[in-house]
């Protein structure tokens, strides 16, 4: 990883990074409960199919965004790597220069 205040950067891309995947992750939690509950509190037939096709669409939902915030961090790893290896415009996946 680079140095100096490249290190302290990434460090800062990666917390913040770690800290969205958490703060999703709760929300979407929290959300997939808030519609079991309602469900088994009284939907019922169609309305109670929605409410789980709902849930499912949550659970896909998050499993996407974790996955663009790990290949995120990725980069950021991996532009590091690039800098301190001498390349000073960075990865080209994430726009060189």
């Amino acid at each position: 990883m680079a140095s100096g205040f490249t290190q302290s950067l990434a460090d800062e891309l990666i917390a913040g990074v770690e800290s969205t995947k958490e703060n999703v992750n709760a929300r979407g939690e929290e959300t997939i409960k808030t519609v079991a509950q309602v469900t088994t509190e009284g939907l019922q037939g169609e309305s109670a199919l929605a409410a789980e096709d709902l849930s499912h669409e949550i659970e896909r939902t998050l499993a996407n965004v974790n996955d663009i915030l790990t290949r995120y961090e990725q980069s950021i790893v991996e532009y590091g790597e690039n800098f301190n290896a001498g390349d000073r415009c960075g990865a080209a996946q994430l726009g060189g220069c």
